[in-house]
């Protein structure tokens, strides 16, 4: 069995929001997230995993208006884009996009079209906790080539659907540490070069309280024997707590 320490304690997040509501009147807001952690593995069965892992991951974002329904927005990320095989400080950085593209509106209801994050499950976004992304990693949807329609439905409620495929163009690549373009003859569900890639997502708001409902089908890339579908529901509450 393997042993893991985990120093949450010297994880760090800032979010830089001061200039983003500055620049919110211009009609271009941005914001920024800085994350430092260490994640070592102290004891293991395999001696070969015993190691540290000091990391960086700066994730950047921006919206800018071009008209009154038209906004064009992007994203940035610079972090290891490598695995470790051994111990490592600030090393395999490689700085690519993770989003581009235009936002139309139509009325309340939002299209978004170029590179985006569909919408599948909030875990990624909001679980609390050091390790409250592992499990959400493993089905997030980012990285993709398509289209996504936000639109409310009702009180408080928002249904979200998107069609896409894995981003195989050039923004596939990373600068920096060269993590590869990606391409359809790698395979892997979803990496079908096709719009034929679904997710379907229903969200509402009870005061505090969030819960949502959704579902996706990948298609079977290069190499994989069948399609997967999945679906994925949750609540968060946030409690707030007053003092004198």
């Amino acid at each position: 069995m393997k042993k893991q320490t985990h120093l949450a304690g010297l994880c760090g997040l800032a979010m830089l929001c001061g200039h983003a509501a500055q620049a919110q009147d211009a009609g271009f807001t941005w914001d920024a997230e800085i994350e430092i952690c260490v994640d070592s593995t102290v004891s293991s069965d395999d001696p070969t995993a015993e190691f540290s892992d000091l990391y960086l991951s700066i994730e950047a974002a921006f919206e800018a208006a071009i008209t009154d329904r038209i906004t064009a927005f992007g994203g940035l990320t610079l972090e290891s884009v490598t695995d470790p095989t051994d111990d490592r400080s600030f090393d395999d950085l490689g700085l690519y996009v993770n989003e581009l593209g235009l936002r139309f509106a139509f009325g309340e209801t939002l299209v978004s079209v170029g590179k985006l994050s569909p919408v599948f499950g909030v875990a990624w976004d909001d679980a609390p906790g050091y390790y409250g992304t592992s499990l959400s990693g493993d089905y997030e949807l980012a990285e993709m080539i398509g289209l996504t329609v936000d639109t409310p439905l009702g009180a408080d409620g928002t249904l979200s659907l998107a069609v896409f495929y894995a981003d195989n163009s050039v923004l596939s690549d990373s600068i920096g540490n060269r993590r590869g373009r990606n391409s359809v003859a790698a395979g892997g569900v979803g990496n079908t070069g096709k719009l034929n890639n679904i997710a379907l997502q229903f969200s509402r708001e009870f005061g505090a309280t969030t819960a949502w409902v959704g579902a996706r089908h990948l298609a079977a890339g290069t190499g994989d024997v069948s399609d997967e579908n999945g679906v994925v529901a949750g609540l968060a509450m946030i409690s707030a707590m007053a003092g004198t």
